[in-house]
């Protein structure tokens, strides 16, 4: 009888060695996820010949989802989060609606059925974005500047999720330092500016008046930019001309022919 137990503890050992649950990755469709937009959270994972008990979904240390095939109804959703039923199942979850405060670690943990119970499960970092609704924009405290002024300009760039990058060029070379300020207008969306001072040079004024251009991006999901062309009281440069009589014009052609004469006789001697 004490050899049988062993031999059945024995048994269970080598099919916990044979089989064994894994869950490889919690992947989110999209990855980055829009304001009130849909996501898609997929669990993938390999039974390898266990049965399934339950997939268990979490946000934080909160349940929100479990999807348990031998329960009626196999679907069960808790408060706080929205779920989309319908389309979820025991490989995927949907968020129909997704908010600002979800943003955050979501887990995804599969047990399986006697006589293993194993457990696994992974996470993964779900990011919430509101793209600016529009571009930047430029203004500057003066309409017109002349090497030696100090030019003082904000760009302001509309409310987003996350915080956009902001950068300030002059004839295309960045303008540092700057400093950048953000203000939450609503809540989890913030508005950002950037303040800047720059005295002016001669340099700056080299090909005429400078051009401003104010860039802002969010990673890989957004980038605009707004250029604003500079003043400047000194206008164009203006070439001379000079205009000259009848007779001013035969003497200057005739001294020309001189001089010509005299530089070809001198490099070639033998002509003269």
């Amino acid at each position: 009888m004490f050899q049988n137990k062993w031999i059945v503890f024995i048994f269970i050992i080598s099919v916990n060695e044979m089989v064994c649950l894994r869950v490889s990755e919690l992947r989110m469709v999209p990855s980055a996820v829009q304001r009130d937009g849909r996501v898609v959270m997929h669990c993938l994972y390999e039974l390898d010949g266990e049965l399934l008990y339950c997939v268990k979904w979490y946000r934080g240390f909160y349940e929100f989802y479990r999807y348990c095939p031998s329960e009626k109804p196999a679907a069960k959703v808790f408060p706080r989060i929205s779920v989309d039923v319908s389309a979820s199942n025991a490989t995927q979850v949907v968020i129909p609606k997704v908010q600002s405060f979800l943003a955050g670690q979501f887990t995804c943990e599969v047990s399986a059925d006697e006589p293993t119970f194993h457990t696994a499960r992974t996470s993964n970092y779900m990011e919430v974005v509101s793209i600016p609704q529009g571009g930047p924009v430029i203004v500057s405290e003066h309409s017109v500047y002349d090497p030696g002024d100090i030019l003082r300009v904000n760009c302001s760039v509309p409310p987003s999720l996350p915080k956009s990058n902001i950068t300030m060029l002059i004839n295309d070379k960045q303008i540092k330092p700057g400093h950048v300020n953000y203000r939450e207008v609503e809540k989890g969306l913030f508005k950002g500016q950037l303040h800047v001072s720059l005295p002016l040079l001669s340099e700056h004024f080299a090909k005429g008046p400078p051009v401003l251009k104010c860039i802002a991006n969010i990673s890989d999901l957004y980038s605009q930019y707004a250029e604003l062309p500079l003043k400047s009281s000194r206008g164009p440069p203006i070439f001379g001309r000079v205009t000259l009589n009848k007779s001013s014009s035969l003497r200057l052609c005739k001294y020309l022919a001189m001089i010509l004469s005299c530089t070809i006789l001198t490099r070639h001697p033998k002509w003269s």
